[in-house]
C-alpha cells in the first residue's frame, strides 16, 4: 500500500522540483538580461540593477516584480519585453508602476480558437476571445455598450453573430434583439425567424423605423423606472433585455452632398 501511494507522491513532487527549476533558470536569464542592457541607474559610487523582491505564481504563468533604483529612465526599460521574449521564447508583458512587473506566460497566443470551447459564464457577459491569461468576456452589466472595429475581412460581422448566439443560449428566454443590418440584410436576414428577435432592418429607411420601436420601448422602461425609484436595471427585478446591434454603422451616418430628407432621418438614427 505504502508503495501505491508513493508513485503519485513522487510524481508531484518532481513537477515541483521542475517547476522551481524553471523559475531559476528565468531569473537568472531575467537578471542577465538586466546587465547585458545596462538596465540600472548608479546609486551613490554603484550602478545598481533591479532587484527582485517578489515571485508570484498566477495561472497563467509566472510574475516577477523587481525593485527599480530610482532615476531610471523609461526608454531603458521600453525594449526589456520585446527582448525577454525572444529569450526566453515565450511571450512576456512588462509593467512598470512604482515597481517593475514582469510577466512570463505558459503558452503562446492560440492562432485559432473554437467556439464550442468557449467555457460557460453566468450573467451578461460575451466572450471576446482568449490569450496568454486566459479568457476575456465583456460584461453589459458594467458596460452596457460595445463597439467592435476592424478592417474588411476581420471579423466584425462574425464576432456579432457570436456574441448573439452566445446570448441567445445563456438567456433564451430574457433576451431580445433588434438587429440593423446596413449590409442590405444578407447577414442577419436569416435570423428574423427566431423568436428572441423583434425585427431586422436592412437599410437606413428601415433602421429609422425600427429605432422609433426603441425610443417607444424606452420611453416606457423609463416611466416604470421613474414610478419604481430605478436608475439602473441591473439594481431591478427585471429580467428581459433588450440588445440592439448595428453592423455597418457607417452607413447611418448623414453626408453633405445627400437630400435634406435623408440627412435628418439619418440624424435620428444617430
Amino acid at each position: 500500500m505504502f508503495e501505491l501511494l508513493a508513485v503519485p507522491v513522487l510524481s508531484g513532487a518532481a513537477a515541483l522540483y521542475v517547476g522551481v527549476k524553471k523559475r531559476n533558470i528565468d531569473e537568472m536569464t531575467i537578471q542577465k538580461v538586466f546587465k547585458n542592457l545596462k538596465v540600472g541607474a548608479v546609486e551613490g559610487k554603484d550602478f545598481v540593477y533591479p532587484k527582485l523582491v517578489a515571485t508570484e505564481q498566477k495561472g497563467y504563468g509566472v510574475r516577477y516584480v523587481y525593485r527599480v533604483p530610482l532615476g531610471l529612465p523609461k526608454k531603458v526599460l521600453e525594449p526589456i519585453e520585446e527582448i525577454l521574449s525572444s529569450t526566453l521564447d515565450r511571450p512576456v508583458e512588462v509593467a512598470f508602476k512604482k515597481w517593475l512587473y514582469i510577466d512570463v506566460f505558459n503558452n503562446n497566443i492560440p492562432k485559432k480558437v473554437l467556439y464550442r470551447d468557449v467555457p460557460s459564464q453566468q450573467g451578461w457577459v460575451v466572450p471576446l476571445g482568449l490569450n496568454e491569461k486566459g479568457w476575456h468576456f465583456h460584461d453589459f452589466d458594467k458596460t452596457p455598450h460595445c463597439t467592435i472595429s476592424g478592417t474588411t475581412r476581420f471579423g466584425k460581422t462574425v464576432m456579432l453573430k457570436n456574441m448573439t448566439t452566445y446570448l441567445i443560449e445563456h438567456h433564451p428566454d430574457d433576451v431580445e434583439f433588434l438587429i440593423l443590418d446596413m449590409k442590405g440584410g444578407l447577414e442577419f436576414g436569416r435570423y428574423r425567424t427566431l423568436r428572441q428577435v423583434v425585427e431586422v432592418a436592412s437599410n437606413p429607411y428601415e433602421a429609422f423605423e425600427a429605432l422609433q420601436i426603441v425610443q417607444t420601448f424606452m420611453a416606457e422602461r423609463m416611466l416604470e423606472f421613474h414610478k419604481n425609484g430605478w436608475s439602473n436595471i441591473v439594481d431591478t427585478p427585471i429580467k428581459k433585455r433588450l440588445f440592439v446591434i448595428v453592423d455597418e454603422g457607417a452607413q447611418l451616418a448623414p453626408e453633405k452632398s445627400m437630400p435634406k430628407e435623408q440627412k435628418d432621418m439619418l440624424a435620428a438614427c444617430q
